[in-house]
């Protein structure tokens, strides 16, 4: 079994006027934009502001989200 780091990515999006932020974990920039393809495919109401790497984790209101986690590969 090997582990594989993956980074938090956070993604910023439009819904209308409405601003949304989507967290997610990639192992690296190709990994990142192939799920937000996929994400926005799905939800078309969605549109494409942002994407960036946040190494060091990112805050919401009072919910902490680890810049980094380790996944176990099987």
């Amino acid at each position: 079994m090997s582990e594989q780091v993956k980074m938090l990515w956070l993604l910023e999006c439009k819904e209308g006027t409405w601003g949304r932020l989507l967290t997610f974990y990639a192992q690296d920039k190709q990994e990142a934009e192939s799920t937000v393809r996929e994400h926005l495919a799905l939800h078309q109401e969605l549109s494409y502001v942002s994407l960036s790497e946040r190494p060091d984790g990112f805050i919401f209101y009072r919910f902490r989200r680890p810049g980094r986690i380790i996944c176990q590969e099987r």
